[in-house]
């Protein structure tokens, strides 16, 4: 599976209640039971992920094209598409994501990045400036070595609470490929 993760957000709805959730845009075509994980854990110099934050997992319950947009939110616990359509179930626990600066590493579950074997990563965001040297916080994440700024990753320097790309449809081949080529300016 290649998908990218395009955009994540804390919104503040109102003063009692704050909806986490981030967006993703697929690049290529899945079927029923695919799936992608999802986790704001930092990633350790040394490789592995840092514990203590979460995860999560979505498999697909029908087939979706390229160029659709999956959002998923901590409350409710959902994937929905821009239609407000389930893509399919959820495990795990919804992201809690900071407002101090945070990241998110997508990555095949059937193939968990480790020390020593990143293959299985898909894409990351990182939302606290430039990377860092060591995951020290939840705030805080080393750049793995199989992720280039520009080509498959992005950190978002200064710090902002909320990031978006905002794009066109994008419904066909060509479409996707000048997705995939602007995401990471």
């Amino acid at each position: 599976m290649q998908a990218l993760t395009v955009e994540f957000a804390t919104n503040m709805k109102d003063l009692l209640k704050v909806i986490v959730e981030f967006t993703f845009v697929l690049l290529k075509d899945v079927t029923v039971g695919e799936q992608i994980s999802f986790t704001e854990n930092g990633w350790l110099a040394s490789g592995g992920f840092r514990t203590g934050e979460n995860t999560c997992t979505l498999t697909f319950t029908s087939n979706f094209s390229a160029g659709t947009q999956v959002s998923i939110s901590k409350t409710p616990f959902q994937a929905v598409n821009n239609d407000n359509i389930s893509v399919g179930t959820l495990d795990g626990i919804g992201l809690n994501l900071s407002t101090a600066g945070d990241q998110i590493f997508a990555y095949d579950p059937a193939n968990m990045p480790s020390a020593g074997d990143e293959s299985g990563f898909v894409a990351a965001i990182h939302m606290n400036g430039t990377w860092n040297p060591e995951a020290t916080s939840t705030t805080t994440s080393s750049k793995p070595s199989i992720f280039t700024d520009g080509v498959n990753s992005i950190s978002i320097n200064p710090e902002i609470d909320n990031a978006r790309f905002k794009s066109n449809h994008c419904n066909d081949a060509n479409e996707i490929n000048t997705l995939r080529a602007s995401l990471n300016d």
